[in-house]
């Protein structure tokens, strides 16, 4: 039992040397582009802006049908026919020009039909040379580029939300590597306390405070152990099962530095006004698209027709050139007077949404700012605090083993020496996440080619 506990106290105190590699942040984040299957879900929301124009206009191609059809007349007089109909049509969206080629062959009981067709169609007023059409490729174009600013966004927090668990990581990784300094100064102080009680210099109290101080940051050795696992273990979640939980984080805290850069772009220029004018601008091609839609249909039609068939007893051999006009108009077209109605609808929303994000965004940048300058100077604070800690401990224990300091005191500052250093790591870590989010709200954290690369390698 006895060696069943040391082995427990050996592995509990370890050394974090000792353990497996040390995975850096950026290895870290190269992992998630490899294995995170959730950014990756969010680098695929781009493959949308493929087919997206497809989706809103006609379709582009040739269309082509061929129908035939034979019978069997029953009766006095049986007899057999058979009708054939072949058409090739496509949509010049881009002139808003339709071509029609159609071959018709039937073979009746009283007339044999051979009939050629080539008809073109050219909108002059809905979408002259593709006018409409152009309206379209516009509002798509900046939908399209909304929902790559949005994926970069969404991209862009999750990696946000990932660093600040690393950072969580390094602070408790931090945390386990004071709390085992700390433990082993007081593991000196108990045999000092225990050497001294034998010589009966010191009481059995005295030795029950060490004791009890022993206990305390053997327990906060073994918490901080405990949090460092499960960070470990959420933080490879992710990834490939067969990699080792027991890693270290990088020793140097990211993203502190003496002199900090907190400038940034103009408001208007942040990813999140970029979104807002995108869908703003999208708007108003909607609007003049669906007012389009409420103009009279006017077409020009020219074609070609030659028909060499037999009807009855009499033989027609004839070519002609067909033109003429198509006019359509619906009164009171309450679907397309609502789809505009809509589009205003849309457009305000998005006109008013603006207005309130930008205020909302330059508040927290403001708010971002401040915290970051604030908790710079108790960072600062607190290391200058530290020294002086260490530096009084250290004449503390001297004049404790002389005899001119009572445990007691050299406890209390002991217990203040270890808060300062655990209130150090976790301030320089707050003020790293605080950078972070900055970063993050300012769109410096990852980049429009950081998401190409990713959307290339996936």
């Amino acid at each position: 039992m006895k060696l069943l506990k040391c082995c427990l106290l050996f592995f509990t105190f370890l050394p974090q040397s000792s353990w497996a590699n040390t995975m850096t942040l950026d290895s870290y984040l190269e992992s998630l582009k490899r294995e995170d299957l959730e950014l990756k879900r969010f680098v695929h929301q781009r493959v949308q802006t493929r087919f997206n124009k497809d989706l809103s206009l006609p379709n582009a191609g040739w269309l082509t049908q061929i129908t035939h059809t034979y019978g069997i007349a029953s009766g006095v007089a049986k007899s057999r026919t058979s009708e054939t109909t072949a058409s090739v049509t496509k949509n010049f969206r881009d002139t808003g020009t339709n071509l029609n080629l159609s071959y018709n062959e039937n073979d009746l009981a009283d007339r044999a039909e051979e009939v050629r067709s080539a008809q073109v169609a050219q909108s002059l007023i809905r979408n002259p040379l593709g006018l409409r059409t152009g309206q379209i490729e516009d509002r798509i174009k900046e939908e399209n580029r909304v929902v790559f600013l949005q994926v970069l966004e969404s991209y862009e927090d999750y990696v946000a939300e990932k660093i600040i668990q690393y950072l969580d990581l390094i602070l408790a990784y931090e945390n386990l590597k004071t709390a085992q300094s700390l433990y082993s100064d007081i593991q000196k102080l108990w045999k000092e306390v225990n050497k001294r009680k034998d010589n009966n210099i010191a009481l059995g109290v005295d030795v029950d405070r060490a004791t009890a101080q022993k206990l305390q940051f053997e327990r906060a050795v073994l918490e901080a152990k405990i949090s460092l696992q499960s960070l470990q273990k959420s933080l490879v979640a992710a990834f490939d099962r067969s990699k080792p939980i027991n890693f270290t984080p990088q020793k140097e805290i990211p993203f502190i530095k003496k002199d900090m850069d907190l400038s940034q772009k103009p408001l208007e220029a942040q990813r999140t006004m970029e979104i807002l004018a995108a869908r703003e601008t999208a708007a108003s091609f909607e609007i003049s698209q669906r007012k389009r839609d409420l103009y009279p249909e006017g077409e020009f039609i020219l074609g070609y027709r030659h028909d060499e068939s037999q009807r009855f007893s009499t033989i027609v051999n004839r070519e002609e050139t067909v033109f003429g006009l198509n006019f359509e108009y619906s009164f009171d077209n309450t679907l397309n007077e609502a789809q505009v109605d809509q589009a205003q609808y849309n457009k305000t929303q998005v006109e008013i949404e603006r207005i309130r994000t930008k205020k909302e965004l330059d508040a927290l940048l403001s708010d971002l700012k401040q915290r970051i300058q604030i908790q710079n100077q108790r960072v600062k604070l607190l290391s200058r605090q530290q020294v002086v800690l260490k530096r009084l401990i250290g004449g503390e224990q001297g004049r404790f083993t002389r005899g001119r300091v009572d445990l007691e005191t050299l406890i209390n500052t002991q217990n203040t020496y270890a808060q300062v250093r655990f209130d150090l790591v976790a301030q320089k870590i707050e003020l790293a996440k605080n950078i972070v989010r900055w970063k993050q709200n300012t769109d410096q954290l990852i980049s429009e080619e950081s998401l190409q690369q990713t959307s290339s390698n996936n």
